[in-house]
């Protein structure tokens, strides 16, 4: 649940700087999506590895 955690990642950078996160987020998280989901998609290895740290 590589998505999740990115989504708890998000919540927290909102928590400390929730001004500059409102304002960058429509652009900023949308760009980051796409480079994650490209990623994801090119190596599912990866996020097998991200979804269990051990």
């Amino acid at each position: 649940m590589l998505c999740f955690e990115v989504l708890l990642v998000l919540q927290q950078l909102s928590k400390m700087d929730e001004v500059q996160f409102q304002l960058d987020k429509s652009s900023a998280l949308n760009e980051f999506l796409r480079k994650s989901e490209s990623v994801l998609l090119s190596s599912p290895d990866a996020s097998i590895k991200s979804d269990k740290p051990s």
